[in-house]
């Protein structure tokens, strides 16, 4: 939730710095993205958090990860996207494959607790800094 919220605190800047808004395809890619993020960040901990009860948790969650990439890889041969469409989808895609890439990571160290080190360092909290 508090991405979410530095999200809308960066956007209303954005707009108040411009005095516009930004063209609608951006902000669809900016909640889609949001979104991949969120649904990535809650599965894996939901999975990491039930490791140690169910032993295949990881790699059914590691199968999810890797049908939605091909889902949205699937989608990109359709003809009927626009040159926008098609630039948000592939960015959702690369941000995805590093998620698919953490995933499989996690599974290959065995890793089973959402609080080790392997899995906090790829949720870890990038702050702003306050300026005095």
């Amino acid at each position: 939730m508090l991405v979410v919220k530095r999200g809308v605190k960066c956007s209303r800047l954005a707009i108040g710095l411009t005095g516009t808004l930004p063209p609608p395809y951006v902000v669809t890619l900016q909640v889609s993205l949001l979104g991949i993020q969120f649904q990535w960040t809650a599965e894996t901990q939901s999975a990491l958090t039930n490791a140690k009860v169910d032993k295949t948790i990881m790699n059914k969650n590691m199968k999810k990860v890797d049908a939605l990439l091909r889902d949205m890889v699937n989608i990109t041969v359709r003809s009927d996207l626009t040159r926008n469409q098609r630039t948000n989808l592939e960015t959702c895609i690369t941000v995805h494959m590093h998620q698919k890439e953490s995933t499989e990571d996690l599974v290959k160290k065995k890793i089973k607790d959402p609080t080790d080190f392997e899995w906090l360092k790829q949720v870890r909290e990038l702050g702003l800094q306050r300026r005095p």
